[in-house]
């Protein structure tokens, strides 16, 4: 919900647990193109982060590292998941991210890459790994509608840009990525609750002679919407999230449900 804010300076270390499951595509029209066997995604997301005291350009300066291990990386438009074995995924590194801190409002804006650790293979139906270096640059912020900052509403943007898949003719097209919320804070501002969302869309087409002729040519799509609920469970620093998404429109895209959750301890710097 406010995915446009940076925390305050201190570490935080986290583990974030991600359940997908679907049985359906949608083409551009949002009619469902086929049914699959369902398919259960199952994620364990590792990360740290640290936020310093040192300012570059008048905001907080903070970095990020994150390592998933997954039963399977979904890849449209076959959902040719099969022997599904866990195994890295790509790493996500963070090295940039400004945050500064207004009266009624919040900004971030970072730099991150996605690194092909995970386990690839072209045509295998068990990859962990997309096989693509992927660079990502985003910015967003939180708006605060009352003086005490309880009722907030937040947008963060996100836009990839990737490189050829390994061994493949394939380059997949630019991605852009929206997610925040609406909610209100309570417990003196340590917990929120509220309405969460996400939106992606496909910027540029996928481009290689081994493009599949159902993707060819074309831009999905896809929003989801659902609770969210975060909240400290300890007083020494350890918080709990929880949120359940609901595929609302896809085009293009599969159609399925989405739960995380999430523990994080924070050590605030002193």
């Amino acid at each position: 919900m406010k995915s446009g804010s940076q925390g305050p300076p201190g570490l935080y270390i986290g583990n974030i647990f991600y359940f997908y499951n679907t049985d359906t595509v949608k083409n551009l029209a949002g009619e469902e193109l086929l049914r699959s066997p369902r398919i259960d995604i199952f994620g364990d997301l590792i990360l740290g982060s640290y936020i310093t005291k040192k300012k570059i350009l008048g905001g907080n300066y903070g970095f990020m590292a994150a390592l998933p291990i997954l039963n399977a990386e979904l890849a449209l438009p076959t959902l040719d998941v099969g022997n599904q074995t866990w195994g890295l995924g790509d790493m996500y590194i963070k090295p940039l991210e400004l945050g500064w801190h207004f009266t009624h409002a919040d900004v971030i804006a970072g730099y991150a890459f996605m690194a092909p650790t995970g386990r690839y293979t072209a045509g295998a139906n068990n990859n962990t790994g997309l096989g693509m270096w992927g660079n990502e640059f985003s910015a967003g912020t939180t708006i605060y509608f009352d003086q005490g900052k309880k009722w907030h509403a937040a947008g963060l943007g996100f836009y990839e840009i990737h490189t050829s898949k390994q061994d493949l003719d394939f380059k997949s097209g630019d991605v852009f990525t929206l997610e925040g919320g609406v909610g209100r804070a309570f417990l003196q501002g340590y917990a929120n609750a509220g309405l969460a969302y996400v939106g992606q869309w496909k910027v540029t087409e996928d481009s290689g002679a081994d493009v599949i002729p159902l993707v060819r040519g074309k831009k999905g799509s896809m929003f989801a919407l659902g609770p969210e609920l975060n909240m400290p469970v300890s007083k020494k620093g350890i918080f709990l999230g929880f949120k359940y998404l609901f595929d609302v429109r896809s085009r293009l895209a599969t159609s399925g449900n989405y739960l995380v959750l999430s523990l994080t301890y924070v050590r605030p710097s002193k």
